[in-house]
This record gives C-alpha cells, structure tokens and sequence, in this order.
C-alpha cells in the first residue's frame, strides 16, 4: 500500500522564513538542482509513520516515477489549519528540481513591524513581473488569526455563557445558604447564648454549605467528563479531559461556593442570642 503524504515544493530558504526546525540531516541547497540526485526533506510525522526508528534518513521514496533520498527530517508544521488535531504527513521536494508551477506563494521574513512591509513586497514582486498579480498579501499574525477565527468567537461565546453559569451558581448558592441560616437562626443564638464562639458559628455554616457545593462540583466533573467530547472541535491547544482545566474550573467553583457560604456564616456568627430567641 503506498503512503499518502501531502507533497509541497519549496526553495531552499523556505525552512528558514517560515522557521521550520530541522531535527535530522540537512535541508535543500542551491546545488540540488535538475542534474544533482532527486531528493526529498520529510516532516517527523511521515518518518514516524512510514519507517523504521533511525532508517527514515537516507532511504529512497519514488515520487512521480523518480527515485529521491530522504536528506533531511523537519519538525511538525500545520500549513493549513492551525486547529487541526496533528500535522498530516508531509514531504518537501526541491523547486529546482520540480517543473514549473502554475501559481506560488511566498514567504518573507522582514525585520519591524511586518504591515509597514506589504507594500514594498509588493513593489519588489511587480519589478519581477508586472503581469504577474501579488494578492493576498498580509502578515502570518493575520493569516493566522483568520485561521482560528470561528474557534475564538466560539470561546469567546462559551466564556460569556461560562461567566453567566458561574454568577447564577454564586447567587443561588448564597440564597439558599441565606435561607438556611435564617430557619436556623433560634438554633444558632441557643449555640451562641451557650458559649458557642463566632469561630465556631461560621465553621457550622460553611460546613454545611460547602458540603453541598462539593457534591454538586464532583458531580459537574462526572457530567463534564461524559459531554466535554462534543467540545472537542472547539478546543485549541488543550485536550478535552486536560486535568489542569478541570482542576481549575473546580477550584474556582469552591472559591466561589466559600464566598457565597462565607457572607451569611458571618452574619450568623454576629447574631445577639436574645433577639435570636426572641424571634420565635
């Protein structure tokens, strides 16, 4: 079964404008061109797929009917969708040794502000060709925001509905809390007309809070382990069970359970134990 890769041809200075590592061997120089040897750069993922551990260096790959040597091994680049889970198999083939294609891009490193460029990479590909177009020229912090764009507006979605979700839990929390400190308010002034210290008071409620809020986080995580997977298209650079976001939102949900359980404790410890027990 042959091996599918994506097939890109580059100049010898590609690498270095787009800053893709070399982690084996070399890449293409001026001299490998149409009389030199046909030869072909690989990323790691098409080496680790395709070969053997240490055997993809120097083999033969038959590309279009020509034999060419694996000289080189770069690193993962995704060229075309940045939130694409791994980069496909890719092989690199030399433009000197590569008919003409019938379009190009080109990559330009410049040193500044990269805006302030476009027009003279325009002017400089007009002096080549004037009938020859330059469009859709613009810097690679824009070509990659574009990419991510529906991924970000998406998070940006799920964080105003997140920021809802969590203020509706902080309110409902300290509502019922609230209410339950205010039915237990003759309970706690007989505590504190008995010697019981605020200390005390405010641990009794919080206690009693907390212990709901923790069994509501754990069963969250339980729910959130069972549906994050339909999020998974809408994640970038984190997996759908990253045990740092769950620990996280986790630890944010208890900080805000303890500030909700914390305000009605406090007034609970302040309570006069004769107005307590005069109330009923």
């Amino acid at each position: 079964q042959d091996p599918v890769a994506d097939t890109r041809t580059v100049n010898p200075d590609y690498f270095a404008a787009l800053g893709v590592r070399l982690s084996r061997g070399r890449l293409f120089t001026a001299e490998d061109d149409q009389r030199a040897r046909g030869v072909v750069v690989i990323n790691e993922t098409l080496a680790a797929r395709n070969f053997a551990p240490g055997k993809a260096l120097g083999s033969q790959i038959r590309i279009r009917g020509r034999e060419c040597e694996v000289i080189g091994i770069v690193a993962d680049a995704k060229h075309d969708d940045l939130a694409a889970p791994s980069a496909p198999p890719t092989m690199y083939l030399a433009l000197a040794q590569e008919p003409a294609p019938p379009w190009s891009f080109f990559a330009t490193r410049v040193t500044g502000d990269p805006a302030a460029m476009l027009r003279s990479v325009r002017a400089a590909a007009q002096d080549v060709d004037r009938d020859i177009p330059a469009y859709d020229v613009q810097p690679m912090e824009q070509l990659l925001d574009r990419s991510v764009a529906t991924q970000r507006f998406d998070a940006a979605l799920l964080s105003v509905f997140g920021v809802l979700a969590v203020s509706l839990a902080a309110v409902g929390i300290f509502g019922v809390v609230n209410y339950a400190v205010a039915q237990q308010t003759r309970e706690i002034g007989v505590r504190v007309a008995l010697g019981a210290e605020p200390g005390r008071v405010i641990r009794l409620v919080l206690r009693q809070g907390l212990k709901f809020a923790g069994a509501g986080i754990v069963a969250g995580i339980a729910a959130s382990l069972a549906l994050v997977r339909l999020l998974g298209s809408l994640l970038y650079g984190v997996q759908p069970t990253d045990a740092a976001t769950f620990a996280f939102a986790a630890a944010l949900l208890a900080a805000v359970a303890l500030l909700a359980c914390w305000l009605p404790a406090r007034r609970a410890a302040k309570l006069d134990p004769m107005a307590a027990l005069r109330e009923e």
